[in-house]
């Protein structure tokens, strides 16, 4: 964490901690994404659009700002 506040890639170690954990996030949700899309191969598929990303990232993000449960059954 020095190194990089060290060379100027962030202005203090809460920069790269957020950093860290955007990343982590991205990643989570890229595993489940994929393990999402194998189950929909083995059923029911739908067609995984940018348009329905961007809508099921909204909806995350919002259920996320009121605090709504996440189901096991979806958890990444």
């Amino acid at each position: 964490m020095r190194t990089k506040v060290a060379n100027g890639k962030f202005g203090d170690g809460a920069d790269v901690v957020r950093e860290a954990l955007r990343l982590l996030d991205e990643h989570d949700r890229r595993r489940w994404l994929t393990q999402a899309m194998a189950e929909g191969e083995r059923g029911d598929a739908i067609d995984l659009t940018p348009e329905l990303m961007d809508q099921l990232s909204r909806e995350a993000d919002e259920n996320a700002a009121l605090s709504k449960p996440v189901r096991d059954a979806i958890k990444p």
